[in-house]
């Protein structure tokens, strides 16, 4: 994915990662398929934030709190119109998910519903049924880019592959 940096209200992944903005670099990110995110609705930072971030809940499992690793939000450059207009920053906007996208430990319990059965019962073992838990495993994980084209207001979610301790990370590197 070629980010969109004049579309964008913040500064390049590659600079956020340690690389000057002049930089011609590579991220390398080990994704599921994305999943769109189409919202022509909203028109304020928190509740077009809170739309990206509750059409990430399915991701993997309806259940699957928090997720494994690294979470990249394709934004697109309508959506970080809106989000840049109140002068959210990639930091705002990382907490907020982070904060908002949460649900109850109770709705997340192994049942006829579906569950990655083990991994919930270590999670919720200690856990009150009322506490709410985490969509992202926490702000620093969640990747965000400004890109695609002007053609309405869509957004995408890619969900990280194998991350945890074992897992996957993204490793940006210089090129040219």
């Amino acid at each position: 994915i070629g980010e969109y940096e004049e579309a964008s209200p913040w500064e390049p992944l590659h600079a956020e990662r340690g690389f000057a903005p002049t930089d011609s670099t590579v991220t390398l990110f080990s994704g599921e398929s994305p999943f769109m995110v189409n919202d022509h609705l909203s028109r304020a930072a928190p509740q077009l934030v809170a739309s990206l971030g509750w059409s990430a809940t399915g991701v993997w499992n309806h259940k699957s709190y928090p997720l494994y690793g690294h979470t990249l939000f394709v934004i697109g450059p309508e959506h970080a119109v809106t989000i840049g207009a109140e002068q959210w920053t990639k930091p705002d906007v990382r907490r907020y998910l982070y904060e908002t996208i949460r649900r109850p430990a109770r709705d997340l319990a192994p049942g006829p519903d579906g569950a990655e059965t083990s991994r919930l019962k270590n999670l919720l073992a200690d856990r009150a049924p009322d506490e709410r838990i985490p969509k992202f495993p926490s702000p620093e994980e969640i990747l965000i880019v400004v890109a695609g084209g002007t053609a309405g207001r869509f957004s995408a979610v890619v969900p990280g592959w194998m991350g945890g301790e074992l897992g996957s990370r993204p490793v940006t590197r210089k090129i040219g």
